[in-house]
């Protein structure tokens, strides 16, 4: 069996499924052409820039909108900004600051996997939300959204975009929920629309004694419902001291 026919068969019911396909659709509206030629435009007027070493496996790396995957993914980290650049320095991303301080372009270098594949976005702010849109030299691959209540973020999409479809072909999401102004949960969610199948998850914080995250616990779905036969289910994850922050 393959995946797409296993994923079919897995079909989804949850009813956050519809919810879900308006967050699809409304990521597709803010598509539109876009190439390097765009980006250089951004870049020009960019205030300052900063580098970073790490991150690969995050969106935007170092500046990753989400606050929880480095903590909950196993291998995974933001990597770190580079007070300097050498000649002999690895560089994995480039990061471009308007003079608001906001991050307003991103440009992602290649790994030892990529070979020659740049991968760009640009990020767009429109009162409480940002819009970011990705690409190669091939076209448009990402669109993104986050959405905010002052300096805390509510949720964030990340879409798959093929351009030949001009349709989101996966869909990340995580809403954030907080107490005191501390995270004390969030939910996690993978759809594909076209064949309405939904992986949720829901992880609930721990904070010690300084108001850093120190564990978790997860929750899984089935439909709808708690997975109550979840191998994990009630286990505490240990966040380990180097990576734990006040979120």
């Amino acid at each position: 069996m393959d995946k797409w026919t296993e994923l079919k068969i897995t079909k989804s019911h949850d009813p956050y499924c519809e919810r879900l396909k308006e967050d699809v659709q409304r990521l597709e509206r803010y598509a539109k052409p876009i190439d390097v030629s765009s980006f250089e435009k951004i870049i020009k007027t960019a205030a300052y820039s900063e580098f970073s070493s790490g991150g690969h496996s995050l969106p935007r790396g170092y500046y990753c909108p989400s606050p929880i995957r480095d903590l909950i993914i196993g291998n995974c980290n933001r990597g770190k900004i580079l007070k300097s650049v050498s000649g002999g320095t690895s560089i994995s991303y480039q990061y471009f600051f308007n003079a608001a301080h906001q991050l307003s372009a991103v440009k992602k270098f290649p790994d030892d996997t990529e070979q020659d594949l740049y991968e760009y976005e640009i990020i767009r702010y429109v009162d409480n939300t940002s819009v970011g849109l990705g690409f190669t030299n091939y076209g448009l691959n990402s669109l993104s959204e986050c959405i905010y209540r002052g300096n805390q973020i509510q949720s964030y999409c990340n879409g798959l975009y093929e351009f030949p479809s001009c349709r989101i072909q996966e869909l990340e999401k995580e809403c954030y929920q907080y107490e005191n102004n501390r995270l004390i949960s969030a939910d996690m969610y993978v759809f594909i629309p076209s064949i309405g199948y939904l992986s949720r998850m829901s992880y609930h914080f721990i904070h010690d004694s300084e108001g850093c995250i120190s564990a978790y616990q997860s929750v899984s779905y089935i439909d709808g419902m708690e997975n109550k036969n979840d191998y994990w289910r009630d286990h505490v994850f240990q966040i380990p001291m180097k990576a734990r922050r006040k979120l």
